[in-house]
């Protein structure tokens, strides 16, 4: 049995008034957390600073320093199958995991977590036409998956739909 993974979580970061599609809707007060999730929904984090690489575990992550980042207002869940799907209709647009699927290139594909007979140990496996309407490879599907996190969607791709959302994605110091 394998399981799709997200290669990129895509959450579009934006104002709340630059999102044309859906206007966003703000936490108010104390309102339960589990509301916070419905679809289309941004929260607002306010600004603030913390400290990039305060226990580097790698030499790349050093030297430490403090950062401060401006408020700013994140999609409270992952961009979804159906707001992906919502995209790509009207858009037309093609991840570049449904490019590498149509490549005559033996190396092509997106990566997939394969796990053991068991279910037990599992392994990263590159498998030839897993995209995000078939996350496990050829033959399998998104049916009844309309509120699952997108998969096999690269960088460019979440930049694109996030484009087209009216957003943009995190920076990095905004994610961390």
């Amino acid at each position: 049995m394998s399981v799709g993974i997200v290669l990129l979580a895509t959450i579009a970061a934006c104002s709340p008034e630059a999102e044309p599609h859906k206007a966003p809707q703000r936490l108010a007060g104390r309102e339960c957390l589990a509301k916070a999730f419905e679809q289309g929904r941004f929260i607002a984090l306010p600004s603030g600073s913390y400290v990039k690489g305060a226990d580097p575990l790698y030499p790349e992550e050093r030297p430490s320093m403090r950062l401060r980042v401006e408020g700013f207002a994140i999609q409270a869940h992952e961009v979804t199958n159906d707001q992906f799907a919502a995209f790509v209709k009207a858009t037309g647009y093609l991840t570049e995991a449904e490019r590498a699927a149509t490549s005559t290139d033996p190396q092509a594909g997106s990566a997939v977590f394969a796990r053991d007979a068991k279910g037990m140990n599992g392994r990263w496996v590159l498998r030839r036409g897993a995209t995000w309407r078939a996350p496990e490879g050829a033959g399998s599907s998104i049916a009844g998956k309309g509120r699952h996190p997108v998969v096999h969607v690269t960088l460019a791709d979440a930049r694109a739909y996030a484009s087209w959302a009216g957003g943009r994605l995190p920076t990095e110091e905004e994610w961390e």
